[in-house]
């Protein structure tokens, strides 16, 4: 019915890092306006529908030809029992027109809805179902095909419809052929019947696409939440930046899985471990085979985080820390980074002469702030008169002890670090002053005057703190630099220190403080250590405590008057 149902490498410079990221994980436009949300759902929504577009014109389909088979049957059937009917033959045979075989047509065309109309071997119509619909042009099998003994079922369109048509021929006692009868069922009742299953299994197609769409919703957002509703490109840069991060970082960096398997270790770790080009032969390998002694078994097992603890690893004193990995109370990994013992301490002794920078220049700029915003005020209330007078006492205030330092401190560095500390001293309420002896030349050894920073400025800051307290708030420096050695001393007004605690004061972390206090005399400690330095100190309890230093320093190449007030 054709027509009819239609995974060592060269470490880059200490002093700069480059990262860059390359390939295609920076999102288009599209790629940001289609989300993996989005993606998702139009993906399982065109699979629903392709799948239940595609079901219902194959079931169409099927049921068309069904249709059309079991038609054509029932159409040849009646053609059958018409063409064998005595009576139709005998009134062919003698050429008689019977009024029972017209009455016995009726029937026939009533009981079973078809349409038919009987000819003789002339062609003319002798008998027809009264509701018979067909024209005689429309049924004449005779017009458009040879008369030949045989049975066709076609379809025919004709000018009420189409309609399915089976003829067959009749034949008389002597197997002769005496006429034909065609048989005509209209396809209105099967397109109506077809329409409503039609109309059931598009309303259904309809349905089952809005359950493929919430479910695709669904589905879209349990995969988002699993990726902590990331999307893919965001996924592929984080997984660069940390790489990229892993391999640059000083740290060695060591993962495990919980059944203690390496997991992850960079290019530091394997640096320091004198493992470098064996990584692959080191993941996926127990953690106790490979690097001894990393406890990290002991973490997952304790849960419990462990810094700045200090180990051996493969021969090589590092300093560790180790931490659980926990996914919804769960412990699933531990991490250990650790780092060459030697760096740390190096790079705790610069930043810590950095810290002392940084604190002096912080007060300095805030005492600068102080005086703007009085300018400002100065100038938004036009007081002209007092504004420069303002400026210039303020500006000879400044010449004053720039001059006073400078005269006696040829170091630059040394200089400004002092001029910054004394804006700290005002700011703290402490008077803090440069003995009128002190001479220090420029300094031709960068990593001497740092230590001068580390050791003037922890002595100093020390000073200060004690003195908070106290009414009588003074702290004076003496810097001055004869025959190969600089002698230091810094004379307060503090509570003094008790004698029992004469040895202790030296010690790393030893503080009357608060935590992670006690560095700054230990520190002192170490750089007069380096430099073969001395140190005494002289302490009454309610009237002060200075201290005195002996620094020798011979690289000094320089000419200056011994009298720096003239």
């Amino acid at each position: 019915m054709k027509n009819f149902f239609k995974s060592r490498l060269p470490q880059p410079p200490r002093s700069e890092l480059h990262i860059s990221f390359h390939g295609s994980n920076s999102p288009s436009p599209i790629a940001r306006f289609l989300t993996l949300e989005t993606k998702i759902i139009i993906l399982v929504w065109i699979v629903v529908a392709v799948s239940l577009v595609t079901t219902y014109f194959l079931i169409v389909s099927k049921v068309n030809d069904i249709v059309e088979e079991l038609m054509g049957k029932n159409a040849t059937r009646i053609a059958a029992v018409v063409a064998k009917s005595p009576a139709v033959v005998a009134s062919l045979s003698g050429n008689q027109q019977s009024i029972a075989t017209e009455n016995w047509a009726a029937l026939l065309g009533e009981v079973t809805q078809a349409d038919f109309i009987v000819y003789d071997i002339q062609g003319n119509i002798r008998y027809r179902s009264s509701q018979s619909p067909l024209e005689p042009e429309d049924a004449n099998p005779y017009e458009d095909r040879q008369i030949e003994p045989q049975d066709y079922v076609y379809l025919q369109q004709v000018s009420r419809g189409y309609f399915l048509r089976a003829t067959s021929p009749i034949f008389a006692a002597d197997s002769r052929q005496i006429g034909t009868v065609a048989v005509g069922i209209s396809t209105e009742s099967a397109l109506s019947a077809l329409g409503a299953s039609r109309f059931i299994m598009v309303f259904s197609n309809y349905f089952g696409l809005v359950l493929g769409m919430i479910g695709a919703l669904f589905l879209a957002r349990n995969i988002k939440e699993t990726l902590f509703g990331l999307e893919p490109f965001a996924i592929a840069r984080l997984l660069e930046e940390r790489n990229a991060m892993l391999q640059s970082v000083r740290e060695g960096i060591v993962a495990i899985d919980a059944t203690g398997r390496i997991t992850l270790i960079n290019d530091e770790a394997l640096r320091l471990l004198d493992m470098e080009g064996k990584r692959d032969n080191l993941l996926d390998r127990p953690i106790d085979s490979v690097i001894p002694r990393t406890r990290l078994l002991d973490i997952l097992a304790t849960k419990q985080a462990e810094y700045n603890q200090e180990e051996l690893l493969n021969g090589i004193a590092v300093v560790m820390n180790r931490v659980p990995v926990n996914v919804e109370d769960r412990t699933v990994a531990a991490i250990a980074t650790f780092r060459d013992r030697s760096e740390v301490k190096k790079m705790a002794e610069e930043l810590t002469g950095v810290r002392t920078y940084v604190e002096a220049l912080r007060a300095q700029t805030h005492e600068f702030m102080n005086k703007l915003h009085v300018i400002l005020g100065l100038v938004r209330l036009k007081a002209l008169d007092e504004l420069v007078a303002y400026v210039t006492r303020i500006s000879s205030e400044q010449d004053a002890a720039t001059d006073f330092v400078t005269q006696r401190i040829k170091d630059p560095v040394l200089a400004g670090f002092w001029l910054g500390k004394r804006s700290r001293a005002r700011e703290l309420g402490v008077q803090l002053g440069l003995n009128a002896d002190s001479f220090v030349p420029h300094l031709d050894n960068v990593d001497f005057t740092n230590d001068l920073v580390t050791v003037i400025g922890n002595l100093v800051d020390n000073a200060m703190e004690a003195l908070l307290e106290n009414s009588r708030r003074y702290v004076e420096v003496l810097m001055l630099y004869n025959a190969g050695s600089l002698r230091i001393e810094v004379k307060d007004t503090g509570p003094g220190i008790p004698p029992e605690l004469a040895q202790a004061i030296f010690e790393k972390g030893f503080s009357t403080k608060a935590a992670d206090r006690g560095f700054g005399l230990a520190l002192v400690k170490k750089v007069l250590e380096r430099r073969q330095g001395t140190l005494s100190f002289e302490s009454s309890l309610q009237l002060g405590t200075t201290f005195r230093l002996l620094i020798p320093y011979e690289e000094v190449n320089y000419k200056y008057d011994k009298n720096p007030d003239r």
